[in-house]
Order: structure tokens, then sequence, then C-alpha cells
């Protein structure tokens, strides 16, 4: 019988967790704990498990590198709707940096967030078409709950930040994604797999991740939140 937290499980196709020691505890497999796309870790970042508030885990990204991610090829990429969730904590919100980059042959830019802290400071959304600006900062040394979703049919597409909307828009109505490429957390890929740049590096830290095949309300976004936010000290 499950006793974990109460979170939205429909659609829900995979689910990494720092924090369970069923997801990981150690070395360089992060498990998979609803399907079966395991991420393998590179570069030996630095893994905590704090013991606060109930107790998460983390993996730390340092800046200026290009060894230090997590990474899973051949990955089945939802392709007509998409929801990913994110908790995560960035050390310096003046740097540019990719919080998740999905790349297929042809197109390193398939699925992109890239926070542009270096001028703007704000989340850029990338893919499979174009690209567009949320205009949305993240708090330096602060956990957040980043939530993305869209629905390949009309384009429509989603930012939430800790369980509120933060932006609104429409991209590439009418284009899938395209399935079986790589997924990759912490450096963001100008060729499938690889072509990484020190500049661009997620800088802080990753505790759990999670992927649906549809898009998720906002209520299930805030139902996410609610569930972990006193975890992570918000």
């Amino acid at each position: 019988m499950h006793t974990g937290p109460d979170i939205v499980r429909e659609g829900l196709i995979n689910s990494w967790n720092l924090a369970s020691n069923r997801s990981y505890t150690s070395g360089t497999t992060i498990y998979d704990l609803v399907g079966t796309a395991n991420l393998t870790v590179y570069g030996s970042p630095t893994y905590s498990d704090e013991q606060i508030n109930d107790g998460y885990g983390f993996i730390t990204m340092t800046d200026n590198q290009i060894t230090k991610y997590l990474q899973v090829s051949s990955f089945s990429f939802p392709t007509t709707a998409v929801s990913i969730e994110i908790w995560c904590r960035t050390a310096d919100a003046t740097q540019n940096q990719s919080l998740i980059s999905y790349a297929i042959s042809g197109d390193s830019n398939e699925s992109l967030l890239f926070y542009a802290g270096s001028s703007s400071q704000k989340m850029n959304i990338f893919g499979p078409v174009g690209s567009h600006s949320s205009y949305q900062a993240l708090t330096e040394d602060a956990w957040t709950q980043v939530t993305y979703t869209r629905l390949s049919s009309s384009g429509l597409t989603k930012l939430y930040y800790n369980g509120a909307q933060v932006r609104s828009t429409t991209m590439a109505a009418g284009t899938n994604f395209t399935s079986g490429g790589t997924l990759n957390f912490g450096q963001e890929q100008d060729s499938e797999g690889g072509g990484f740049d020190s500049s661009q590096c997620w800088v802080g830290d990753y505790s759990i991740i999670r992927i649906y095949n549809r898009v998720l309300e906002l209520e299930e976004v805030q139902l996410n939140y609610n569930a972990h936010k006193n975890r992570f000290g918000i």
C-alpha cells in the first residue's frame, strides 16, 4: 500500500526522487520510481541527505564545468502532451544555466528550459519549434517547484513557480514532440547527448523530478506543491 505524499499520479510516467532510498542513495544510477528510465549520474556531483522537515535529498551541480549531469538516452518523451515538475534551487541567479535539456538528432532544443541569469534573469522555454521568454526570475538559494506544461495540438504552454502560474503562451500549435531522444539535467545539449558549454550548466541543486504524459491543471500543480513545500522549508 502506498504511504507517500498525496501527489497527482494520473499520467505520471517518470519519477526520480533524491529523497527516496528506492530512487537513490549513492553511485551512478537514479532509479525511476514509476517507469524504466533510470538516470545515469556523471561527474560525481555531491549528494546531500538533509534531515530537516521530514528530510529531503538533493544532488548539487557546480558552475564552469561540463562533466556533472544526469542523463538518459532513448528516452520516451511524451509527444502530444507533457508536464514536467522539477524541485530545484539555483546557487547563482546571475548565471546562464540549463534546467532541463531534451535533444533529438537534428534538434538540440526539442525541449529546453534555459535560465538567462546574466542579463535579464528569466526562464526561457524552447521547442519543439521556436522559443519564448517567461520574464520570470528565480530566487537565489531558495527551493522552487518549477512546472512546465504543453499541449501539442493547441501549442498552449504554461509555466508555474511554487504552484502559481507565471506565464501562459502558445508555441507551435499542431507540432508534436519527437520521442526517443536524450534527456539531460545539468547541461545544455548542443548536439544529442553532448555539445556542452561550461557557461551553461545548472548551478545548484535537483531534488525531485517528475514527468507526466498529460497537461496538469493549476489545481494539480498546487497539489504537488503543497505535498512537498514544508519538506523544503517553504
